[in-house]
């Protein structure tokens, strides 16, 4: 099994603190990156959709001027009809005079307007198709000809107005798929309207579609992140095929530009769009290509919508991505390689410390640590080589006062093995021979007693003097006494004698049990201070 070393918890922990930096890094950078690429974005389609704006505001401008310029001379025809019709009635005035009267004003067409009731009518005209048509459901319009034919200011806010003369936005004609620019004169020398309009198309074609529609497909061409651009007029688009289109400004739901990419969420972000002005966007896929369509408000309730692809700018921020997490990681191993060698060759004493350590534990004083740096491991070194000089020396110390003890354990016991043997020699001859003594003495003392038993019974027997008898028997009671004394006393003696000896071979046995166990911790002892190698 590995040693957890201190070198690898380093390597380890340098290698974690390495991924970890890594990691944040990537995060870090992709999420800067995405960041930063989708403000790119968000700029560039602003930017984008400023020079929609402004393209569309320079058109409108052109649109205008040559509205007015077409004006004038929509005034100018007017005013040669009527001065030429001046004083005529409505019936006097046939369709191929008005055909005659429009190829001289350089018109398309002519029709002469009247009052019908509450209603204005076409009453004549040089197209068969107009005759009849009515007015009263055409809004603004029939209010501008009540206005101009009573002979006040038109105040609607559509189209041109001068004195006498009012012409209408770009419209379609109620009976063919055409747009006309269509002019109305009422100055009272006549009692019916004229109104000349001229064929529009073309005009409209150029006004509305060059400037703008031409810029957009240029931006698409030109652009590789930029698919689509359409300039949605949302209250037309919003109608759906309800709508209808008369007035192109008013009623086209596409004013410029084209809208392939139709989403389920286009109608609720037209409506957000204009109701919180900011750029909104939504993701999405097509034919598992995926696409960003941005909506852009601007004035007139209308929004920009800009469908764009970034794929290829993603493919490049993925390789640079790659590139630099690539990079990073090379950078980690080479840094952690040298981290490695470095930190290797610097803890290489941190290994020799801990071999002698290790010796150390096993009991081996006689190895010196052999590091000799000018740092902390040198201070270390020599501390460890101080500390094993004094453990060695306190260690022999020990081992000459053990072999000291030992040697003193063994003349002790050797000197209590002589003295006990003595004792127990001398015990045992003297047990013996006080035995043999006070028997002897016992048998003397018995015998003594026995004859002094005997004088008695004899002196018992005599007849004679009584006091010398009496003399004589009180001696033999006192010898008689004193040898029953000397006998108890004899005996106790002997007993006495005796429980000495027994005391003493006791005390003797118990030092000799202490010398053993002495000896035997000192074996212990010398046993275990054997596995110190010490310096000779």
């Amino acid at each position: 099994m590995r040693k957890n070393t201190v070198t690898h918890q380093i390597f380890i922990k340098i290698a974690m603190v390495l991924v970890v930096a890594g990691s944040l890094f990537s995060i870090v950078f992709h999420w800067s990156a995405k960041k930063q690429l989708e403000k790119a974005m968000y700029n560039e389609i602003k930017e984008t959709s400023q020079i929609i704006k402004e393209a569309m505001v320079t058109a409108e401008d052109s649109q205008r001027v040559i509205e007015r310029l077409i004006d004038q001379r929509l005034l100018a025809a007017s005013k040669e009809i009527a001065k030429q019709l001046k004083g005529r009635d409505i019936n006097d005035i046939s369709r191929e005079e008005l055909i005659e009267l429009k190829k001289q004003v350089d018109v398309y067409d002519i029709s002469l307007f009247v009052k019908k009731g509450d209603d204005i009518v076409v009453a004549q005209s040089s197209d068969p198709n107009e005759v009849g048509l009515s007015s009263k459901d055409w809004g603004y319009w029939f209010t501008a000809f009540q206005q101009l034919m009573a002979r006040k200011e038109v105040t609607v806010d559509k189209g041109y107005y001068t004195k006498h003369f009012w012409s209408g936005p770009i419209s379609r004609s109620e009976w063919e798929n055409k747009y006309y620019k269509y002019a109305y004169y009422y100055d009272g020398t006549t009692p019916f309207m004229i109104n000349p309009y001229i064929l529009d198309q073309d005009i409209y074609q150029l006004t509305y579609n060059h400037g703008p529609a031409e810029l957009i497909k240029k931006i698409t061409r030109s652009h590789n992140g930029i698919v689509e651009i359409a300039v949605i007029n949302v209250p037309a688009w919003l109608k759906g095929k309800k709508n209808e289109v008369i007035e192109p400004e008013i009623d086209l739901p596409v004013l410029f530009g084209e809208h392939s990419f139709t989403l389920r969420e286009d109608r609720s972000f037209f409506k957000n769009a204009l109701k919180q002005k900011e750029i909104l966007s939504v993701p999405f896929s097509k034919n598992n290509v995926s696409y960003t369509k941005f909506y852009v408000p601007i004035e007139k309730n209308r929004v920009l919508t800009i469908v764009s692809n970034y794929d290829k700018e993603m493919i490049v921020y993925h390789r640079l991505m790659f590139l630099i997490i690539g990079s990073f990681i090379v950078c980690i191993v080479v840094i952690f390689v040298i981290l490695q060698s470095v930190t290797r060759n610097h803890l290489k004493p941190l290994d020799m410390i801990t071999q002698h350590i290790d010796s150390i534990s096993k009991g081996n004083l006689a190895k010196t640590l052999q590091i000799h740096e000018e740092n902390e491991w040198g201070f270390i070194a020599k501390n460890l080589n101080d500390m094993t000089r004094n453990i060695s020396g306190l260690i022999s110390e020990v081992k000459k006062e053990i072999n000291s003890l030992v040697q003193l354990s063994a003349l002790l016991n050797q000197t209590v093995n002589t003295s006990l043997q003595s004792i127990d020699e001398l015990s045992s001859s003297l047990t013996e021979d006080s035995e043999q003594i006070f028997c002897e003495i016992d048998i003397y003392t018995n015998q003594l007693i026995h004859y002094s038993d005997h004088i008695l019974h004899m002196m018992e027997s005599i007849k004679g003097d009584l006091h010398k008898k009496e003399e004589l028997a009180t001696l033999l009671n006192e010898m008689t006494t004193t040898l029953h004394s000397f006998h108890m006393f004899t005996k106790q003696l002997v007993a006495q004698i005796t429980n000495m000896h027994l005391m003493s071979y006791q005390a003797v046995q118990d030092i000799d049990l202490a010398i053993a166990k002495l000896t035997k911790v000192s074996q212990a002892l010398n046993e275990k201070i054997k596995v110190f190698q010490l310096e000779q």
